[in-house]
């Protein structure tokens, strides 16, 4: 995949943080809640668990189309499923490809918090020869979806958070994409390898 240049306004630095290592289906045990207090109970306070390595190098066969109507923004947004993992800190972790209409590519690794205005933070991005390069300055930031960045409010809304507040599980969340592709007329007889051979 050949990188190109994101605006100025959005570009991102790099950073050093890694990856957990992912259950069958690709979601961590929850072992304490992590907010707002419950019968009396504080909750404790949210602590990220750090990923130990990045993921691998996204393969064009494990990329599913996001809906149609974020063409609007100039580029066209791929989830790798093979990739997609919930923490044991309820971070949903995900590599996403933007591509234009000119060809070219972004691959970026990043997590998304749930919750009602929702974070994200960029771990890493690709450099453009099958491999990802940690981003140094990778922090937790406002879910904004301007310009190239228009898929980050759609996957926090539509395809991770239910009611924009609970992490989806990974096999949910697949299957939201499946569902939103169906209604977005952009189902192919093709995308039914989609759930084949990857486990839940």
């Amino acid at each position: 995949m050949t990188a190109f240049p994101l605006p100025s306004a959005c570009f991102l630095l790099l950073s050093c943080a890694y990856l957990p290592g992912a259950s069958a289906t690709g979601d961590e045990g929850i072992t304490s809640r992590n907010t707002g207090d419950y019968a009396g109970l504080k909750a404790e306070p949210w602590k990220e668990s750090l990923p130990s390595k990045l993921p691998p190098y996204p393969a064009d066969r494990d990329l599913v189309a996001l809906r149609s109507d974020l063409a609007e923004s100039g580029y066209r947004y791929y989830i790798d499923r093979r990739t997609l993992s919930r923490g044991k800190d309820l971070v949903v972790r995900y590599v996403i490809v933007l591509r234009s209409s000119t060809g070219s590519s972004n691959v970026f690794y990043e997590g998304m918090r749930c919750g009602l205005k929702g974070q994200v933070k960029t771990y890493a991005f690709g450099d453009g020869r099958g491999s990802f390069r940690p981003n140094r300055a990778a922090a937790w930031r406002p879910l904004v979806g301007n310009g190239a960045y228009a898929y980050r409010p759609l996957l926090h809304d539509y395809y991770f958070c239910r009611q924009g507040e609970v992490p989806r599980s990974v096999k949910e969340i697949r299957r939201q994409i499946a569902l939103m592709r169906v209604h977005g007329g952009e189902w192919t007889s093709g995308d039914a390898s989609y759930f084949e051979g990857t486990k839940d």
